[in-house]
Protein backbone atom coordinates (compact mmCIF):
# COMPACT_ATOMS: atom_id res chain seq x y z
CA UNK A 1 0.00 0.00 0.00
CA UNK A 2 1.16 3.20 -1.13
CA UNK A 3 1.95 6.26 1.75
CA UNK A 4 -1.20 8.17 0.12
CA UNK A 5 -3.42 5.28 0.78
CA UNK A 6 -2.49 4.65 4.26
CA UNK A 7 -2.83 8.90 4.79
CA UNK A 8 -5.99 8.52 3.38
CA UNK A 9 -7.60 5.77 5.67
CA UNK A 10 -6.51 7.22 8.68
CA UNK A 11 -8.41 10.60 8.08
CA UNK A 12 -11.18 8.53 7.61
CA UNK A 13 -10.81 7.06 10.84
CA UNK A 14 -10.31 10.43 12.84
CA UNK A 15 -13.52 12.07 11.23
CA UNK A 16 -15.75 9.28 12.07
CA UNK A 17 -16.47 10.72 15.94
CA UNK A 18 -17.32 14.13 14.96
CA UNK A 19 -19.50 12.97 12.04
CA UNK A 20 -21.27 10.80 15.19
CA UNK A 21 -20.92 14.08 17.52
CA UNK A 22 -22.56 16.18 15.47
CA UNK A 23 -25.94 13.86 14.43
CA UNK A 24 -26.22 13.12 18.11
CA UNK A 25 -25.85 17.35 18.87
CA UNK A 26 -28.80 17.67 16.20
CA UNK A 27 -31.08 14.83 17.44
CA UNK A 28 -30.90 16.01 21.17
CA UNK A 29 -31.95 19.87 19.74
CA UNK A 30 -34.87 18.41 17.56
CA UNK A 31 -36.10 16.05 21.04
CA UNK A 32 -35.62 18.88 23.24
CA UNK A 33 -37.65 21.40 21.15
CA UNK A 34 -40.40 18.41 20.46
CA UNK A 35 -40.38 18.48 24.16
CA UNK A 36 -40.73 22.44 24.66
CA UNK A 37 -43.96 22.65 22.13
CA UNK A 38 -45.48 19.86 23.60
CA UNK A 39 -45.44 21.62 26.92
CA UNK A 40 -46.94 24.38 26.02
CA UNK A 41 -49.62 22.75 23.98
CA UNK A 42 -50.79 20.93 27.34
CA UNK A 43 -50.87 23.96 29.13
CA UNK A 44 -53.04 25.96 26.65
CA UNK A 45 -55.92 23.09 27.04
CA UNK A 46 -57.83 23.22 30.38
CA UNK A 47 -56.48 20.10 32.70
CA UNK A 48 -60.13 18.85 33.77
CA UNK A 49 -63.86 19.35 32.33
CA UNK A 50 -64.12 21.65 35.62
CA UNK A 51 -61.64 24.13 33.85
CA UNK A 52 -64.00 23.81 30.67
CA UNK A 53 -66.79 24.91 32.93
CA UNK A 54 -65.07 27.55 34.98
CA UNK A 55 -64.48 29.51 31.72
CA UNK A 56 -68.05 28.52 30.49
CA UNK A 57 -69.61 30.28 33.47
CA UNK A 58 -67.08 33.50 33.79
CA UNK A 59 -68.26 34.09 30.03
CA UNK A 60 -71.70 33.66 30.81
CA UNK A 61 -71.45 36.06 33.40
CA UNK A 62 -69.57 38.66 31.42
CA UNK A 63 -72.32 38.36 29.34
CA UNK A 64 -75.40 38.62 31.79
CA UNK A 65 -73.17 41.67 33.26
CA UNK A 66 -73.10 43.14 29.99
CA UNK A 67 -76.77 42.89 28.83
CA UNK A 68 -79.56 42.59 31.41
CA UNK A 69 -82.28 41.05 31.28
CA UNK A 70 -85.27 43.52 29.91
CA UNK A 71 -87.50 44.38 31.88
CA UNK A 72 -91.42 43.91 31.95
CA UNK A 73 -93.79 46.27 29.54
CA UNK A 74 -95.80 47.92 32.26
CA UNK A 75 -99.51 46.65 33.21
CA UNK A 76 -101.94 49.48 31.44
CA UNK A 77 -105.18 49.53 33.26
CA UNK A 78 -108.04 51.64 32.53
CA UNK A 79 -111.11 52.60 34.52
CA UNK A 80 -113.54 50.47 32.74
CA UNK A 81 -111.33 47.64 32.79
CA UNK A 82 -111.01 47.87 36.94
CA UNK A 83 -113.78 46.15 39.03
CA UNK A 84 -112.48 48.17 42.45
CA UNK A 85 -111.35 44.49 43.99
CA UNK A 86 -107.97 45.48 42.47
CA UNK A 87 -107.50 47.37 45.76
CA UNK A 88 -109.00 46.88 49.10
CA UNK A 89 -111.56 48.94 50.16
CA UNK A 90 -112.21 50.26 53.48
CA UNK A 91 -114.46 48.28 55.92
CA UNK A 92 -116.13 50.91 56.70
CA UNK A 93 -116.10 53.98 54.49
CA UNK A 94 -118.73 55.58 56.30
CA UNK A 95 -116.27 56.14 59.30
CA UNK A 96 -114.52 59.24 57.04
CA UNK A 97 -111.19 58.72 58.75
CA UNK A 98 -107.93 58.43 56.97
CA UNK A 99 -106.71 54.69 56.51
CA UNK A 100 -103.14 56.59 57.12
CA UNK A 101 -101.61 53.28 54.71
CA UNK A 102 -97.88 52.66 56.33
CA UNK A 103 -96.47 50.09 53.23
CA UNK A 104 -95.57 52.04 50.13
CA UNK A 105 -96.57 55.35 48.84
CA UNK A 106 -99.93 57.04 49.87
CA UNK A 107 -101.65 60.23 49.56
CA UNK A 108 -103.51 62.29 51.73
CA UNK A 109 -106.01 65.12 51.00
CA UNK A 110 -107.58 67.38 53.51
CA UNK A 111 -110.24 69.64 51.77
CA UNK A 112 -110.90 72.13 54.44
CA UNK A 113 -107.00 72.47 54.25
CA UNK A 114 -106.51 72.36 50.78
CA UNK A 115 -103.50 70.10 51.19
CA UNK A 116 -102.64 66.86 49.90
CA UNK A 117 -99.73 65.26 52.42
CA UNK A 118 -97.69 62.24 50.43
CA UNK A 119 -96.10 59.73 52.26
CA UNK A 120 -93.80 56.62 51.92
CA UNK A 121 -94.17 53.61 54.47
CA UNK A 122 -96.10 55.65 57.02
CA UNK A 123 -93.34 58.59 57.11
CA UNK A 124 -94.22 61.83 55.23
CA UNK A 125 -92.16 62.98 52.30
CA UNK A 126 -94.25 66.22 51.04
CA UNK A 127 -97.04 68.57 51.52
CA UNK A 128 -98.11 70.48 48.57
CA UNK A 129 -101.16 73.08 47.89
CA UNK A 130 -104.64 71.99 45.70
CA UNK A 131 -106.95 73.14 44.37
CA UNK A 132 -110.54 71.45 44.87
CA UNK A 133 -113.73 71.07 43.34
CA UNK A 134 -116.04 75.00 43.23
CA UNK A 135 -118.35 74.00 46.32
CA UNK A 136 -116.86 72.10 49.70
CA UNK A 137 -119.56 69.49 50.00
CA UNK A 138 -118.89 65.83 49.20
CA UNK A 139 -119.65 64.99 46.06
CA UNK A 140 -123.60 63.75 45.55
CA UNK A 141 -124.21 64.25 41.87
CA UNK A 142 -122.55 64.46 38.32
CA UNK A 143 -122.06 67.75 37.50
CA UNK A 144 -122.13 69.02 40.81
CA UNK A 145 -118.39 70.57 41.21
CA UNK A 146 -117.74 69.09 44.02
CA UNK A 147 -114.48 66.75 44.83
CA UNK A 148 -115.14 63.13 46.22
CA UNK A 149 -114.52 61.51 49.61
CA UNK A 150 -113.28 58.21 50.50
CA UNK A 151 -110.52 56.29 49.90
CA UNK A 152 -109.53 56.07 46.33
CA UNK A 153 -106.06 54.89 44.53
CA UNK A 154 -104.44 56.14 41.40
CA UNK A 155 -106.10 53.94 38.69
CA UNK A 156 -103.68 55.03 35.83
CA UNK A 157 -101.23 58.33 34.98
CA UNK A 158 -101.70 60.26 31.44
CA UNK A 159 -99.51 62.55 29.71
CA UNK A 160 -102.16 65.51 29.32
CA UNK A 161 -99.78 68.06 28.02
CA UNK A 162 -101.94 68.00 24.99
CA UNK A 163 -105.35 68.14 26.12
CA UNK A 164 -107.77 70.66 26.17
CA UNK A 165 -110.85 71.57 28.24
CA UNK A 166 -114.01 73.53 27.29
CA UNK A 167 -115.01 75.39 30.97
CA UNK A 168 -118.13 76.38 29.70
CA UNK A 169 -116.89 79.99 29.77
CA UNK A 170 -117.16 81.41 26.41
CA UNK A 171 -113.61 81.01 25.65
CA UNK A 172 -113.61 77.47 23.86
CA UNK A 173 -111.03 74.67 24.34
CA UNK A 174 -108.53 75.69 26.62
CA UNK A 175 -104.90 74.51 26.25
CA UNK A 176 -103.24 72.94 29.07
CA UNK A 177 -106.09 72.98 31.50
CA UNK A 178 -104.54 69.41 33.21
CA UNK A 179 -100.81 70.34 32.90
CA UNK A 180 -98.54 67.88 32.42
CA UNK A 181 -99.84 64.69 34.08
CA UNK A 182 -103.26 63.58 34.57
CA UNK A 183 -103.18 60.61 37.82
CA UNK A 184 -106.89 59.30 37.05
CA UNK A 185 -108.12 57.82 40.42
CA UNK A 186 -110.57 55.40 40.43
CA UNK A 187 -113.73 55.95 42.72
CA UNK A 188 -116.35 53.25 42.55
CA UNK A 189 -119.13 52.88 44.97
CA UNK A 190 -117.03 50.82 47.60
CA UNK A 191 -114.54 53.01 47.89
CA UNK A 192 -116.37 56.40 48.22
CA UNK A 193 -118.15 57.58 51.52
CA UNK A 194 -121.53 58.31 49.47
CA UNK A 195 -122.06 54.93 48.70
CA UNK A 196 -122.02 56.42 44.43
CA UNK A 197 -119.29 55.66 41.51
CA UNK A 198 -118.05 58.84 40.00
CA UNK A 199 -116.26 58.75 36.83
CA UNK A 200 -113.48 61.57 35.69
CA UNK A 201 -111.71 62.44 38.75
CA UNK A 202 -108.03 63.09 38.95
CA UNK A 203 -105.29 64.75 40.04
CA UNK A 204 -103.43 67.05 37.83
CA UNK A 205 -101.71 70.48 36.77
CA UNK A 206 -103.92 73.44 35.73
CA UNK A 207 -103.81 76.60 33.47
CA UNK A 208 -104.32 78.87 35.98
CA UNK A 209 -102.81 78.64 39.47
CA UNK A 210 -104.56 81.57 40.79
CA UNK A 211 -106.48 78.94 41.78
CA UNK A 212 -104.46 76.59 43.72
CA UNK A 213 -105.41 76.65 47.77
CA UNK A 214 -108.96 77.32 46.38
CA UNK A 215 -112.13 76.02 45.88
CA UNK A 216 -112.71 75.76 41.86
CA UNK A 217 -112.60 73.29 39.80
CA UNK A 218 -115.14 70.79 38.65
CA UNK A 219 -114.34 68.32 41.07
CA UNK A 220 -110.68 67.47 40.28
CA UNK A 221 -107.64 68.03 42.18
CA UNK A 222 -105.16 70.45 40.44
CA UNK A 223 -101.44 71.08 41.48
CA UNK A 224 -98.91 73.41 40.26
CA UNK A 225 -97.36 71.94 37.12
CA UNK A 226 -93.80 72.23 38.92
CA UNK A 227 -95.78 70.07 41.75
CA UNK A 228 -97.74 67.31 39.91
CA UNK A 229 -94.10 67.01 38.09
CA UNK A 230 -92.47 66.27 40.86
CA UNK A 231 -95.06 63.64 42.61
CA UNK A 232 -94.73 62.01 38.90
CA UNK A 233 -91.62 61.53 38.99
CA UNK A 234 -91.72 60.18 42.63
CA UNK A 235 -94.51 57.69 41.78
CA UNK A 236 -93.30 56.73 38.58
CA UNK A 237 -94.88 53.90 37.19
CA UNK A 238 -96.18 52.09 40.58
CA UNK A 239 -99.70 51.24 39.67
CA UNK A 240 -102.71 50.88 43.09
CA UNK A 241 -101.61 54.20 44.94
CA UNK A 242 -103.76 54.56 47.88
CA UNK A 243 -105.39 58.24 47.76
CA UNK A 244 -107.56 59.26 50.56
CA UNK A 245 -109.78 62.32 50.17
CA UNK A 246 -111.47 63.94 53.51
CA UNK A 247 -113.43 66.87 54.46
CA UNK A 248 -111.58 67.19 57.34
CA UNK A 249 -108.93 65.87 59.57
Amino acid sequence: MSRLSRFRQRKKRSALPTVLAMVVLIAAIVIAQWLVNKGKERRQIPESASDSLMVADNLAAAEQIVEPPSAPEPLEITATQSSGKDYPADPAPHTRKARMLDNGLYILIIKNEHALELYNNGKKLKTYSVGLGKYPEDKSAEGDMRTPEGHFYINFIRDSRSWTHDFKDGKGETAGAYGPWFMALYTGKANTFSGKTWTGIGIHGTHDPATIGKNGSEGCIRMHNKDIQELKQIIGEKQYVGVDILAKR
